[in-house]
């Protein structure tokens, strides 16, 4: 079979790699294992305990990126459709009534996966390509 990429994985994913980027870099700058170290913010000289508070704050950005679930880019609402004016609802073409009935028909909505080979007499049948047409195109 074929390898996956490292950003395949499910949980090695680019917002936990820069979330865990930004901790290190703070806990890295703050330096808190070095007391006379000199680490300035806005111009100023943090103190230990200050670098220390940072160092925290940058662990908790790490395990906030290791442990946090990121919500999925999919949509979860499935498509629909109304049988009788063929309008379509859901997922990108507009929200689907809360009663599951088409506003302008009053028609039960279908789901739109399926819904010409469940009726075959809705196909438009003037969109459809000859078949000797499309032997010449394989």
């Amino acid at each position: 079979m074929g390898r996956k990429s490292i950003l395949e994985n499910r949980f090695i994913r680019p917002e936990r790699l820069i979330w865990i980027a930004i901790g290190l870099f703070m806990i890295l700058y703050d330096r808190p294992w070095a007391p006379h170290a000199d680490v300035y913010s806005r111009g100023m000289q943090v103190s230990l305990s200050g670098r220390w508070l940072g160092a925290g704050f940058g662990l908790c950005i790490i395990l906030g990126g290791l442990l946090y679930e990121f919500p999925k880019k999919k949509y979860h609402e499935q498509g629909t459709i109304c049988p009788k004016c063929q309008t379509p609802f859901g997922v990108e073409h507009g929200r689907a009534p809360k009663n599951g009935k088409c506003p302008d028909c009053d028609v039960k909505l279908e789901p739109i996966d399926g819904f010409y080979d469940r009726h075959p007499e809705l196909k438009d049948e003037k969109n459809e390509f000859p078949e000797d047409l499309m032997d010449d195109l394989k």
